[in-house]
C-alpha cells in the first residue's frame, strides 16, 4: 500500500476472498437446512407450528363470520337511542333560583 491507496491486485484479492467466504456461508446454511429438514423432530415441530398457526387464524376469522343464531328481539331493541339535538339542549339539570324574603332569610326554589 503506497500513499494510502491499495493497488488493484490487493483489491481483487480481497474481493475474491470475500466472495469465497460468502459462498461458503451460503453453502453451509443450505446444508444445515437440508439436514434439519430430514430430521423427524424438526418435521414434527414444523407440523405443530403450522397447526397452531391455522388454529389461531381460524379463531381470528370466526369473529368476521355471519352470526349463526340471531335473536330478533335484541336486534329490534338495538339502535340509536340518542334524542334529537333540541331535546338534548332543553334536557339540562334543574337550576336554582335564590330569592330573599322580607325577613332577610334566603330561600331556594328549584325550577325544573
Amino acid at each position: 500500500m503506497l500513499g494510502g491507496k491499495e493497488n488493484e491486485e490487493q483489491k481483487k484479492d480481497n474481493n475474491l476472498v470475500k466472495k469465497i467466504g460468502t459462498g461458503a456461508l451460503i453453502a453451509g446454511g443450505i446444508a444445515a437446512t437440508v439436514a434439519a429438514a430430514k430430521d423427524e423432530r424438526v418435521q414434527k415441530i414444523a407440523q405443530r407450528a403450522a397447526a397452531t398457526t391455522k388454529n389461531k387464524i381460524d379463531d381470528f376469522l370466526v369473529n368476521f363470520a355471519e352470526p349463526r343464531d340471531v335473536d330478533v328481539d335484541i336486534v329490534d331493541a338495538s339502535g340509536d337511542v340518542t334524542p334529537d339535538p333540541s331535546q338534548q339542549q332543553s334536557n339540562t339539570a334543574p337550576t336554582q333560583k335564590v330569592t330573599v324574603d322580607v325577613a332577610g332569610r334566603r330561600s331556594i326554589s328549584r325550577i325544573s
